[in-house]
């Protein structure tokens, strides 16, 4: 869609002075404006202006077929059939990017981010009060990224800084308990196994078959 997108605003750009498109202008560079001036301007803080590409493309698509039948004198049943299908071609590539696989490196930036997510969608069917140990650092942090928090809202994240061993304090687990484990720290599963044994193990992996993280489920 970038191509729309930009002819879209560029319309919008250029047409900025009159009323249909003095406030899309204000808003989508004001947006920008002050998204550049953050700390840290990454690109997921611009998903508000997505309403506005929205717009931009189908103004684009719009004046398109306004040439086509106003200057290049096509058939305006032509021309409207042609535009019905570029629509739905656009939404059909458009859900297929987002839905077809959610794993996608793509869609949420980084591995880290992927990971949260695909973790929180595991975690929040879980039984209320549900007690999770996170052994991610040093890369990672439970209370790190607020889409756990966001999504599992029925459980309890802890994160574990120092690695298990046989030294360790075994860990308390009264009810149903998850210890979730990134792969530079999966050995360690093996010391929470011998304290707890009946429990199950399971396995994330990206879609090019890397592991993701790894689960010991404990129940009461």
């Amino acid at each position: 869609m970038a191509i729309p997108i930009g002819l879209g605003l560029a319309l919008i750009t250029a047409r900025s002075w009159r009323r249909p498109c003095f406030g899309l202008a204000v808003a989508y560079w004001g947006a920008t404006l002050a998204i550049g001036l953050t700390v840290s301007p990454d690109t997921n803080r611009f998903v508000i202006a997505a309403p506005i590409y929205a717009i931009a493309c189908g103004l684009a698509l719009d004046a398109v077929a306004r040439i086509a039948i106003e200057l290049l004198r096509l058939d305006r049943h032509l021309v409207h059939g042609a535009l019905a299908v570029a629509v739905a071609l656009l939404v059909g590539w458009n859900v297929n990017f987002y839905f077809r696989d959610h794993q996608q490196l793509l869609l949420y930036g980084d591995a880290n981010t992927l990971l949260a997510n695909e973790l929180a969608r595991h975690l929040e069917d879980k039984a209320p009060g549900t007690l999770v140990y996170f052994a991610g650092p040093p890369r990672m942090w439970y209370h790190g990224f607020p889409n756990l928090a966001f999504i599992a809202r029925d459980v309890r994240g802890i994160t574990v800084e120092q690695p298990w061993d046989a030294a360790s304090p075994v860990p308390r687990s009264d009810g149903p308990t998850v210890f979730v484990f990134l792969p530079e720290r999966l050995s360690e599963a093996d010391q929470i196994r011998s304290w707890f044994p009946d429990g199950t193990t399971r396995h994330f992996y990206f879609d090019t078959g890397e592991l993701l993280f790894t689960v010991y489920e404990v129940a009461p």
